[in-house]
């Protein structure tokens, strides 16, 4: 159960008790309205009391719930959430864009070396005999 919807239960059922309590106010009033014994007179007030401190509890319920429900707080709560989550957000994407950068040379790395090896084994099928004619034929094709 949300805290909106806590609140709408706790506002029905003291909506309820309040209900009840200014039926009872009415009939001990209406029955005994000739009796004017202290004790009784006390009691009522008493109370009356309580159902005006009730009755003020209901509508900071009231206004409790109208803020909990309310658009504006929600866009509020949800830009907190967004921004709090930007600084996290921005260090992973640097460190995206890290591994990226690391992949890319991995695989530049892999085709200089598959290239070389290639040439390698180029120049030795190319290349046979005397060690000094294949270095000046090797020579000859870099110049």
């Amino acid at each position: 159960m949300g805290y909106a919807s806590m609140l709408e239960d706790i506002r029905d059922r003291l909506a309820e008790g309040l209900a009840s309590i200014a039926r009872d106010i009415k009939q001990i009033e209406k029955e005994h309205a000739d009796n004017t014994s202290f004790l009784l007179i006390d009691q009522l007030n008493k109370l009356k009391a309580i159902y005006r401190q009730c009755d003020s509890l209901l509508a900071e319920i009231e206004d409790l719930l109208e803020i909990t429900t309310a658009p504006d707080l929600d866009i509020a709560h949800e830009l907190v959430l967004l921004r709090n989550q930007i600084p996290y957000l921005t260090m992973r994407s640097e460190k995206l864009d890290e591994e990226r950068k690391l992949r890319l040379d991995t695989e530049k790395r892999v085709r200089d070396l598959e290239e070389e090896l290639y040439k390698r084994k180029q120049r030795k099928h190319y290349i046979k005999g005397d060690p000094a004619k294949q270095q000046k034929k090797l020579n000859k094709r870099h110049d």
